[in-house]
């Protein structure tokens, strides 16, 4: 059960920085139309 564990965060490391960079492109995206409209 421990091993599952470990593979379990191995597999999910890689993931939260992916969203976290797509989040991050996303906010910076959307603060430049926002910049560029007012």
């Amino acid at each position: 059960m421990k091993d599952e564990s470990t593979e379990t965060t191995k597999e999910q490391s890689p993931v939260k920085p992916f969203y976290l960079f797509i989040a991050i492109l996303i906010i910076i995206f959307f603060f430049h139309y926002c910049g560029s409209t007012h």
